[in-house]
């Protein structure tokens, strides 16, 4: 077995992923054992590139839902396709989760992504729209849009994100 090399810091992810399972926090993160990449995830981070260019455009983007989903979930599969393992570079290899039906016999597949994903923006612009709260700005008037912070859990470093900050009455 070869030397193994623990991270300098730990992300949130990993901290959960550790508390949840050893054995998969040691042959993901420590072993690096190739898995196929999953359409949840890139999916849900489509999502969330979308739903944060609204946010940093403050709502005056000209594009749809529709629009800003299908543009970062190409980026973000491009994304994946760099750091696909051997192997996985044929995205039908990749892993879709949910439950097969008539309608989606191959469950959450890249299909169902392009089908539902631009939803999941829509319903984001919505709420943002009719939502009391605004994204707050710092002392230099930069929107507290994915804030990094390091705090310490069992004096180890993790590195989190803030996705938002948000201020309201």
């Amino acid at each position: 077995m070869s030397d193994i090399v623990l991270p300098a810091h730990l992300s949130y992810s990993q901290v959960t992923t550790m508390l949840h399972c050893g054995e998969q926090f040691r042959l993901s993160r420590l072993m690096h054992l190739a898995e196929a990449p999953a359409w949840a995830l890139v999916g849900g981070s489509a999502v969330h590139k979308a739903s944060e260019t609204y946010d940093l455009l403050l709502g005056n983007d000209p594009f749809s839902p529709r629009d800003l989903f299908r543009d970062a979930f190409e980026e973000c599969i491009a994304d994946e396709l760099v750091k696909a393992p051997e192997g996985f570079e044929d995205t039908s290899t990749w892993r879709a989760s949910g439950r097969a039906s008539k309608q989606w016999p191959n469950k959450e597949d890249e299909r169902w992504w392009r089908e539902h994903g631009p939803e999941f923006v829509a319903n984001w612009i919505t709420w943002r729209q009719y939502s009391p709260l605004d994204i707050w700005r710092d002392d230099e008037n930069n929107l507290a849009v994915e804030l990094e912070a390091t705090v310490e859990i069992a004096g180890l470093p993790v590195k989190v994100f803030i996705d938002r900050a948000m201020t309201g009455p």
